[in-house]
């Protein structure tokens, strides 16, 4: 009985974890990909400085590093479904 109770809360832990590790991959897969790109677009088309691209992965990687556990801790809260159809409409949105 003690056994199998703690092989399913085990089980259960490593799905959670799964998850968090394909979320965190997901967004560094997603910022490596604009990290190659952005920098020569901001360049020929806004003629920006090495500074002005600095200040843009700064702010992105700010808003990323402190919305991830803000809104995660607000998800586990309030319930994740809420948060998913929020930021898929805010997505389309913009």
């Amino acid at each position: 009985g003690h056994a199998r109770q703690h092989s399913s809360v085990c089980a259960a832990c490593d799905r959670q974890l799964l998850l968090v590790l394909t979320i965190v991959m997901s967004g560094a897969v997603l910022f490596a990909s604009i990290d190659s790109v952005l920098p020569i677009h901001l360049e020929h088309v806004y003629q920006s400085t090495s500074l002005h691209t600095a200040s843009v992965f700064f702010t992105i990687s700010v808003f990323y590093g402190v919305g991830g556990p803000t809104f995660g801790s607000l998800a586990d809260r309030t319930g994740r479904a809420l948060h998913v159809s929020l930021g898929g409409l805010l997505s389309l949105a913009l």
